[in-house]
């Protein structure tokens, strides 16, 4: 049974969920404000392209840390340590006049995020309960949507100076609230930390017996596997999940669903919206988080496959609407009515995207990969997705500045077709699955021996 600690820990990771979400939705209020007339720093297209794109490699960096020290040092400290680092970069807004320190600014942003990302959907998979587990996983994804509309509502209202104000409190308080959560369990068992894990393990749950404590602490001893990055690549079955991440983590960042956000202004711009613009990016910002609360509300009701399909199938149908707009209004075709038939695509693709994209990929994510392995899948899964976002931010730049913005979106839709195949016939189903028993559907009885605290929904823990 969950506890208020348990509760409040939710909380307080999804508070800090929002700061990476508010460094998302920076992105299109900094571009617009670098591309306007009045700015001082005469910036380039292809500097442009670098400043939005230039936290991906950030990211890959913070991927890369918790990949080599994930598993030895706490994913609390680890969090503590990606708020530091991120609090730097709103304090270095100070030095916002000159395209260096831009690009700084947003590789530190860029590490910070790397970091979270990973380390967020740990704690999660390693707090959760078993019947609501995609729920919590998912409420990631909530957050993050949460703090890019409030970036866009805040910094429509803000003097451009003031910017870095809202930001910074929130990452001093994320800090603060974060020292007040514990450690996940299964991380103090795993380094032999045996009597912090029954404390832990006493606040997250209201009552435990003493007995099925230490009944809990003696079989996980010797059942936790030796953690080995190479597991990932040397056992089939994770080869068998790496097949599933990679594929799905590249069709979707090829599908655009995270792109948009970078360059939402832009995009309504192209369509003649530039009176509407903030109007048009705070409702683009709202739809998205009420399709991720959707998502959280019917993950472990739908089950992950089936939510899926629908976002991705729906992003697809909606990037083609937006990309035949695009094409009409080269050719001058009814223009007023295709900007708004434009307008009512991209809120469409904002909904279907959201709707389970980047919640299941979370999801998926934390529930596929062994025990053993699974931080250095997440943070493998964080650097891919990582990387395929820097190289579709840099040709959707491009392609928008120099070509014609429907050919993006038609490449999209491509991908999309790709991603709905993978889907179908590579994505196992794991609502309501425990992670033993996922491992026993994908074929790996080795994983599936080693135990890991699973916190389920009557007055216990137990072992898988």
């Amino acid at each position: 049974m969950a506890s208020g600690t348990y509760i409040r820990s939710i909380i307080v990771v999804n508070i800090l969920t929002l700061n990476l979400g508010i460094h998302l939705g920076w992105t299109p209020w900094l571009i617009e404000n670098l591309e306007n007339a009045n700015s001082s720093l005469n910036v380039t297209i292809d500097q442009i392209t670098w400043i939005a794109s230039i936290p991906q490699i950030g990211d890959l960096i913070g991927g890369f840390i918790v990949f080599l020290v994930g598993n030895h040092m706490g994913r609390r400290f680890m969090l503590f340590c990606s708020l530091i680092l991120l609090l730097f970069s709103w304090m270095m807004l100070l030095l916002y006049d000159t395209v260096l320190a831009i690009y700084t600014i947003r590789a530190v942003m860029g590490i910070s995020a790397g970091m979270c990302f990973p380390l967020i959907l740990i704690y999660f998979s390693e707090i959760a309960l078993v019947n609501h587990r995609g729920m919590v996983t998912s409420s990631q994804a909530f957050s993050m949507k949460l703090g890019v509309l409030l970036m866009y509502i805040y910094s429509a209202f803000v003097p451009s100076k003031n910017t870095f104000i809202f930001p910074t409190m929130l990452v001093v308080l994320s800090g603060l609230l974060l020292l007040t959560v514990p450690e996940t369990p299964y991380y103090l068992v795993l380094h032999k930390n045996y009597e912090e894990a029954k404390k832990s393990l006493t606040r997250l749950r209201q009552t435990f017996e003493e007995k099925e404590i230490q009944m809990i602490v003696k079989d996980t001893e010797n059942c936790v596997a030796k953690c080995k990055w190479k597991d990932l690549f040397l056992v089939s079955n994770n080869r068998k999940v790496l097949l599933v991440v990679t594929s799905i983590v590249v069709t979707s960042q090829f599908a655009g669903n995270a792109i948009i956000l970078a360059y939402i202004n832009d995009i309504f711009i192209a369509f003649g919206k530039k009176s509407s613009m903030k109007l048009l990016t705070s409702c683009t910002g709202t739809i998205g988080c009420v399709s991720t609360a959707c998502t959280m509300l019917l993950v472990d009701r739908m089950g992950r496959k089936t939510i899926f399909l629908v976002s991705v199938i729906g992003g697809g149908i909606s990037s083609f609407i937006i990309g035949t707009c695009s094409f009409l209004l080269e050719k001058n075709y009814h223009v007023d009515v295709v900007s708004s038939i434009a307008v009512i695509g991209i809120f469409l693709f904002a909904f279907m995207t959201s709707l389970g994209q980047p919640s299941i990929m979370y999801v998926l994510t934390s529930e596929l990969f062994a025990p053993n392995v699974r931080t250095f899948g997440a943070a493998y899964q964080s650097c891919l997705s990582t990387i395929c976002l820097f190289i579709v931010s840099k040709m959707f730049g491009i392609v928008m500045k120099g070509i014609d913005m429907y050919v993006m979106f038609f490449v999209f839709v491509g991908f999309t077709i790709i991603n709905v195949l993978i889907i179908a016939f590579l994505v196992p189903e794991t609502k309501r699955k425990t992670f033993r028993e996922i491992q026993d559907i994908l074929g790996n009885k080795k994983s599936a021996s080693v135990y890991v605290i699973q916190f389920r929904n009557n007055t216990s823990l137990s072992t898988e």
